[in-house]
């Protein structure tokens, strides 16, 4: 969608036809066209009349401003004003209010729309849902930063008809006819999920328009019928008990109702990420990372409906190989730009092993070493002081596995074995301290000595720090820093362990790039990190699966995290 500029005409007379208005549809029109010079005004609330805008400030009308035709469809959030005009043109009209209430940016959306609703996020971008009536709610990022710029997100299933919605700091509420009011999170990172808020009977019948409000300081619900008969649910009311009111034509600028509520946890965001694996549902798992000679960078990533992907520094898919369920991977340098990469293979129950020569730019399958395991699973690899190379592959019933493999030769040889409890997944072999670090997902972090194969719990789970299931995990070594990273997944979080202190881990997130339009990070299996330089990544990065790819909706892929980031949570405060 590309944006312009667009002249408004003023001062038009017209009368309150409230509540029309909100039953969906706004009649009339104004031809005469006047200029109005560039003046801040202070407003805040919006009347809405047959052909014009109203801004109010402490009641008293401060200026009033017509469109070039009738309005279909209206949102606002604090300063800011969107709608669609009866004009034909599909485009959406924009004005911030407290910037310049003489200057309205048009969207060439080239669509038509019966319902718009907008909330904050951060600065000057904003969630925007736009309904088509026939039973879509599109999902958009509004970028009024610079040149406004619209970026699909996602799209939630209605019933058809929606004329009107709203939105608060957490979900997206509209009416959903025949149904009543309903929400659904307003949080892409989510499953989309309909909660029922009000049902259209008993009690009001035929509920046409909802709008948030503040009731008594606290955030509201008012909707209303075709009969123009008010209703007010408290929100914050687990009952959510319904009470007659007095429907008001004044529609509050009240930005804190709708501003994004962030998370109190610090948050970091991808600066690069993959192209969608060709597999829907949950298909994308672990990612390796391969750095060459020159600072080449190949991500490797495993299709667990598929095989193998191999994807450059900027996301592009480079190899493909085809080798059935493959779950995780690691990958260990042999010389140069040649490296050995294996993979847990599900449908074969095998040891896949994979030779990359990133200067020829090849990767092929090399060698499948049978394993016993009921279902291999989890899996990661490293070489020990004694220069032997280690794999690490634990099944689903808790039975753990190591091999030792003869890099010229691939000859693999079984080295130990020992059992968990429950699942495992996860895991990162620390050759300083000669230890693998494995994840249990139900119950937390296990520390093997591999001198005597004694397991040690490192960190539990608990419902404040590590969230089940843990999931991927490597460390980062650079310097006098060693950093364990690992997925929380049940929070959609990650920890920050320090290996050289015992200081509390650091929690946090991995947020949406809205400038890049790449979303953020949820419901991740596995990850990599490296502290090898690349193009844009001079401390090296982290990677990680993401369980819901979105701006647009499409298939999982991974997101690629500048190390630099990730270096600055450890100097900012705890929250």
């Amino acid at each position: 969608m590309s944006a312009r500029n667009r002249g408004w005409r003023a001062n038009c007379p017209g009368h309150t036809i409230f509540p029309s208005l909100l039953a969906g549809l706004l009649l009339g029109g104004c031809a005469q066209a006047i200029s109005a010079k560039k003046e801040a005004v202070s407003a805040d609330a919006l009347r809405i009349e047959d052909s014009a805008f109203s801004l109010l400030q402490s009641g008293s009308v401060v200026r009033t401003l017509t469109t070039v035709a009738p309005i279909e469809a209206l949102g606002s959030d604090g300063d800011l004003v969107i709608w669609q005009s009866d004009d034909d043109s599909g485009d959406l009209y924009v004005l911030a209010v407290k910037e310049d209430p003489t200057n309205v940016q048009t969207i060439a959306a080239g669509l038509e729309v019966d319902a718009i609703c907008v909330g904050q996020l951060e600065g000057r971008v904003y969630d925007l849902f736009l309904s088509d009536g026939e039973g879509s709610l599109d999902h958009y990022w509004l970028d009024l930063s610079g040149v406004p710029t619209v970026r699909l997100v996602r799209t939630l299933a209605t019933n058809p008809g929606v004329v009107s919605c709203d939105v608060d700091a957490e979900r997206i509420y509209f009416v959903n006819p025949p149904i009543g009011v309903v929400s659904y999170s307003r949080s892409p990172e989510t499953d989309p999920i309909m909660a029922l808020v009000h049902a259209s009977g008993p009690g009001p019948q035929d509920i046409t328009g909802v709008r948030l409000v503040r009731s008594q300081g606290r955030p509201a619900l008012h909707f209303w019928n075709k009969g123009g008969e008010g209703y007010e649910i408290d929100i914050e009311d687990p009952q959510h008990t319904t009470r007659s009111v007095l429907l008001s034509p004044v529609i509050p600028l009240d930005a804190n109702l709708r501003a994004w509520r962030p998370s109190r946890l610090p948050s970091v965001m991808a600066s690069a990420q993959t192209e969608a694996v060709p597999s829907s549902g949950d298909a994308a798992d672990d990612p390796a990372i391969l750095v060459g000679e020159g600072g080449t960078v190949w991500v490797v990533g495993t299709n667990k409906r598929l095989g193998l992907h191999v994807y450059s520094l900027d996301g592009r898919e480079l190899h493909r190989i085809e080798r059935g369920r493959l779950n995780n991977v690691d990958a260990h340098a042999l010389s140069g730009s040649r490296y050995l990469v294996a993979a847990s293979n599900r449908t074969h129950h095998t040891l896949d092993l994979f030779k990359a020569d990133m200067n020829a730019d090849q990767i092929q399958f090399a060698s499948a070493v049978p394993l016993d395991l009921d279902d291999p699973y989890g899996l990661c690899m490293g070489e020990r002081s004694d220069g032997a190379l280690v794999v690490f592959v634990g099944g689903t019933d808790g039975q753990y596995q190591a091999w030792t493999i003869e890099t010229k030769t691939l000859e693999a040889r079984l080295l130990h074995e020992l059992r968990f409890d429950s699942q495992t997944e996860g895991c990162v072999f620390d050759a300083v301290s000669n230890r693998v670090f494995v994840g249990e997902e139900s119950k937390g972090i296990w520390s093997v000595d591999l001198g005597t194969w004694e397991k040690v719990l490192f960190d539990g789970v608990s419902r404040e720090r590590l969230v089940a299931d843990v999931e991927g995990m490597d460390i980062y070594r650079q310097g006098g820093d060693t950093w364990l990273v690992v997925s929380s997944q049940g929070d959609d979080t990650f920890l920050l362990y320090d290996l050289a202190s015992e200081k509390q881990p650091i929690k946090f997130r991995i947020g949406p790039n809205y400038s890049l339009g790449i979303d953020g990070v949820s419901e991740t299996d596995g990850l990599a990190v490296s502290s090898a330089p690349g193009v844009g990544f001079p401390n090296g990065m982290l990677v990680v699966q993401d369980g819901r790819n979105h701006a647009p909706s499409a298939p999982q892929n991974f997101k690629l995290v500048d190390w630099r980031q990730i270096m600055a949570l450890s100097s900012e405060p705890k929250p």
